[in-house]
């Protein structure tokens, strides 16, 4: 009888080795499992097994200050996988950590993976976006000012007005609508702080006489060569005006006045306004990938802790 459980402590180091590559002993392998537990030990998180006399699955969650987890789990081509534990092992684990307060649980696949995207589904994980990564190079600064928009910098608003501003933005949105109201505000803002490395200075709202019209949030890539526009959104009444356009440029110019030539973003593929204004301010898809995820409130129901060996 095989058991689905939370590792104990001083088996995780084990249970991670297990969840990059399975019963191999490949030593590259070993060096992903201390990335993973370096990053559980930083943020938190939890590793779980389904285990009989060895590991049959694998799987560990990194908690992100959002309140939303990130699923790691054993490769599907892995030695040693059971892929009927797999799939129940990702169902318990992701219950579980939705019951101790966390949002969601995702998982970023190439949606050409139809046998990992199936397994996902029948773990209990919905389609929430395909997401198209897309990036463009910045070789100089654009020519010309919008005097119609005046900027606010990090600092010169207070997080409750960006939070308002936010949760405006959310309205009628085409980006990720499914987790739109999913999330405390205070919880959305702590989460794009913590995508990459916080940059106060690409942290910007655009006021329209007077009134906050629209925020572009761009923080450094940890590798220091890039940065991301972590979220961008503009408010009901400012839409279809040409503001996305104006912030996107902004951002684009204090980026390269910081000396780094390259900024990234990822969009909805559903987002055709979005898609638009990115190409044709030079962005170009890199590559494409599917978010799944369980939801706190759509979470299927647990099929208990013991699990046979299928």
């Amino acid at each position: 009888m095989a058991r689905i459980e939370q590792v104990p402590g001083r088996k995780e180091a084990h249970a991670l080795r297990f969840v990059a590559g399975g019963s191999s002993q490949d030593s590259i392998y070993e060096s992903q499992a201390k990335s993973m537990m370096l990053l559980i030990r930083r943020f938190g998180g939890a590793v779980w097994w389904a285990v009989d006399e060895s590991p049959l699955a694998a799987a560990a969650v990194v908690i992100n200050p959002g309140k939303t987890a990130f699923l790691f789990h054993t490769p599907l081509n892995a030695p040693g996988l059971d892929r009927g534990q797999l799939v129940q092992l990702v169902r318990m684990m992701c219950i579980d950590q939705i019951s101790r307060g966390v949002s969601l649980v995702q998982s970023l696949v190439d949606p050409n993976n139809s046998a990992l995207c199936s397994l996902l589904r029948e773990a209990g994980m919905i389609d929430l976006a395909g997401l198209s990564y897309m990036r463009r190079m910045l070789p100089h600064k654009h020519l010309g000012i919008d005097h119609r928009v005046q900027w606010l910098r990090y600092g010169q608003y207070s997080e409750s007005m960006l939070g308002e501003l936010i949760a405006c933005t959310y309205r009628d949105s085409l980006d990720c609508p499914a987790i739109s109201r999913l999330r405390r505000m205070e919880d959305v803002i702590a989460g794009h702080k913590a995508s990459g490395v916080f940059t106060p200075g690409g942290w910007l709202v655009a006021t329209v006489d007077g009134a906050p019209a629209g925020c572009i949030l761009v923080n450094d890539v940890a590798d220091g060569l890039s940065s991301e526009v972590v979220y961008m959104g503009v408010h009901p009444d400012f839409r279809r005006r040409g503001l996305a356009t104006c912030m996107l440029r902004r951002a684009c110019d204090i980026t390269f006045g910081r000396g780094i030539r390259r900024i990234e973003l990822a969009v909805d593929t559903r987002n055709e306004p979005a898609l638009k204004v990115y190409c044709a301010e030079g962005f170009a898809e890199v590559q494409r990938r599917l978010a799944l995820a369980m939801l706190r409130g759509a979470e299927p129901a647990s099929r208990g802790r013991i699990v046979n060996n299928v």
